[in-house]
Protein backbone atom coordinates (compact mmCIF):
# COMPACT_ATOMS: atom_id res chain seq x y z
CA UNK A 1 0.00 0.00 0.00
CA UNK A 2 2.81 2.38 0.77
CA UNK A 3 3.99 2.08 -2.84
CA UNK A 4 0.56 3.08 -4.18
CA UNK A 5 -0.64 5.50 -1.50
CA UNK A 6 2.47 6.69 0.34
CA UNK A 7 2.48 10.07 -1.41
CA UNK A 8 -1.28 10.63 -1.01
CA UNK A 9 -2.01 13.36 1.52
CA UNK A 10 -3.03 11.90 4.86
CA UNK A 11 -2.15 8.29 4.04
CA UNK A 12 0.93 8.00 6.28
CA UNK A 13 -1.00 9.38 9.26
CA UNK A 14 -3.95 7.07 8.56
CA UNK A 15 -1.68 4.04 8.21
CA UNK A 16 0.23 4.88 11.41
CA UNK A 17 -3.09 4.79 13.30
CA UNK A 18 -3.83 1.28 12.04
CA UNK A 19 -1.80 -0.63 14.63
CA UNK A 20 -3.03 -4.23 14.80
CA UNK A 21 -3.58 -5.97 18.15
CA UNK A 22 -0.55 -7.78 19.58
CA UNK A 23 -1.67 -11.28 18.51
CA UNK A 24 -2.13 -10.06 14.93
CA UNK A 25 1.21 -8.20 14.95
CA UNK A 26 2.85 -11.54 15.73
CA UNK A 27 1.01 -13.22 12.81
CA UNK A 28 2.00 -10.39 10.46
CA UNK A 29 5.64 -10.59 11.53
CA UNK A 30 5.79 -14.36 11.09
CA UNK A 31 4.08 -14.16 7.70
CA UNK A 32 6.58 -11.55 6.59
CA UNK A 33 9.43 -13.76 7.81
CA UNK A 34 7.96 -16.64 5.78
CA UNK A 35 7.66 -14.43 2.70
CA UNK A 36 11.25 -13.25 2.99
CA UNK A 37 12.53 -16.79 3.57
CA UNK A 38 10.61 -18.12 0.56
CA UNK A 39 11.83 -15.29 -1.69
CA UNK A 40 15.43 -15.10 -0.53
CA UNK A 41 16.46 -18.48 0.87
CA UNK A 42 14.28 -21.53 0.28
CA UNK A 43 10.74 -22.64 -0.53
CA UNK A 44 8.31 -22.95 2.35
CA UNK A 45 7.88 -26.60 3.24
CA UNK A 46 5.08 -27.88 5.41
CA UNK A 47 4.90 -30.80 7.78
CA UNK A 48 1.75 -32.67 6.78
CA UNK A 49 -0.22 -34.70 9.28
CA UNK A 50 -3.08 -36.92 8.14
CA UNK A 51 -5.72 -38.53 10.33
CA UNK A 52 -6.60 -41.69 8.42
CA UNK A 53 -9.39 -43.96 9.62
CA UNK A 54 -8.95 -47.61 8.69
CA UNK A 55 -11.99 -49.81 9.38
CA UNK A 56 -11.25 -52.70 11.78
CA UNK A 57 -11.85 -55.31 9.08
CA UNK A 58 -9.04 -53.73 7.01
CA UNK A 59 -6.45 -53.98 9.80
CA UNK A 60 -4.33 -57.01 9.14
CA UNK A 61 -1.08 -58.02 10.86
CA UNK A 62 0.78 -56.55 7.86
CA UNK A 63 -1.02 -53.20 8.27
CA UNK A 64 -0.21 -53.20 11.98
CA UNK A 65 3.48 -53.80 11.21
CA UNK A 66 3.53 -51.03 8.60
CA UNK A 67 1.99 -48.50 10.98
CA UNK A 68 4.35 -49.16 13.88
CA UNK A 69 6.90 -46.39 14.45
CA UNK A 70 10.33 -47.20 13.06
CA UNK A 71 9.01 -50.08 10.97
CA UNK A 72 11.52 -49.13 8.29
CA UNK A 73 8.81 -49.16 5.63
CA UNK A 74 7.18 -46.24 3.91
CA UNK A 75 3.49 -46.03 3.20
CA UNK A 76 1.49 -43.58 1.14
CA UNK A 77 -2.09 -42.48 1.51
CA UNK A 78 -3.53 -42.18 -2.00
CA UNK A 79 -6.92 -40.47 -2.39
CA UNK A 80 -9.31 -42.40 -4.61
CA UNK A 81 -12.29 -40.06 -4.96
CA UNK A 82 -12.79 -36.46 -6.11
CA UNK A 83 -13.40 -35.21 -2.56
CA UNK A 84 -10.08 -36.64 -1.33
CA UNK A 85 -11.78 -38.39 1.57
CA UNK A 86 -11.64 -42.04 0.48
CA UNK A 87 -8.12 -43.39 0.12
CA UNK A 88 -5.86 -46.40 -0.12
CA UNK A 89 -2.97 -47.14 2.18
CA UNK A 90 -0.21 -48.19 -0.21
CA UNK A 91 3.09 -49.94 0.54
CA UNK A 92 5.51 -51.05 -2.18
CA UNK A 93 2.92 -50.05 -4.82
CA UNK A 94 0.38 -52.44 -3.30
CA UNK A 95 -2.90 -51.43 -1.66
CA UNK A 96 -2.75 -52.87 1.85
CA UNK A 97 -5.88 -51.18 3.26
CA UNK A 98 -8.71 -48.87 2.32
CA UNK A 99 -9.90 -46.09 4.59
CA UNK A 100 -11.09 -42.54 5.03
CA UNK A 101 -9.07 -39.35 5.35
CA UNK A 102 -10.61 -37.57 8.33
CA UNK A 103 -8.33 -34.54 8.60
CA UNK A 104 -5.20 -33.08 7.04
CA UNK A 105 -3.01 -30.41 8.63
CA UNK A 106 -0.10 -28.56 7.04
CA UNK A 107 2.23 -26.94 9.55
CA UNK A 108 5.19 -24.59 9.17
CA UNK A 109 7.78 -23.98 11.91
CA UNK A 110 6.67 -20.37 12.37
CA UNK A 111 3.15 -21.50 13.35
CA UNK A 112 3.63 -24.69 15.36
CA UNK A 113 0.40 -26.48 16.16
CA UNK A 114 -1.60 -24.44 13.64
CA UNK A 115 -2.81 -25.38 10.18
CA UNK A 116 -1.04 -23.18 7.63
CA UNK A 117 -4.23 -22.86 5.59
CA UNK A 118 -6.12 -21.39 8.56
CA UNK A 119 -3.25 -19.02 9.35
CA UNK A 120 -3.25 -17.84 5.72
CA UNK A 121 -7.02 -17.28 5.81
CA UNK A 122 -6.72 -15.13 8.92
CA UNK A 123 -3.85 -13.19 7.35
CA UNK A 124 -5.77 -12.64 4.12
CA UNK A 125 -8.92 -11.48 5.93
CA UNK A 126 -6.98 -8.93 7.93
CA UNK A 127 -5.19 -7.59 4.86
CA UNK A 128 -8.41 -7.47 2.82
CA UNK A 129 -10.09 -5.39 5.52
CA UNK A 130 -7.20 -2.96 5.64
CA UNK A 131 -7.05 -2.65 1.83
CA UNK A 132 -10.83 -2.08 1.59
CA UNK A 133 -10.65 0.64 4.21
CA UNK A 134 -7.68 2.25 2.44
CA UNK A 135 -9.34 2.17 -0.96
CA UNK A 136 -12.58 3.58 0.43
CA UNK A 137 -10.71 6.47 2.02
CA UNK A 138 -8.01 7.20 -0.58
CA UNK A 139 -9.51 5.83 -3.81
CA UNK A 140 -8.95 2.58 -5.67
Amino acid sequence: MRYEYGKVKGWEEWFAERQPPSHLREVLKKMNDLRVRSNKAEPVRTKTTVTFNIPPEQITPEVERLLKPNSGRHVRIVPTDPTNTQAHLVADNTVVAKGRIEHVTHEVPEFKGQDALEVCREYQQELEGLVRECEARFGA
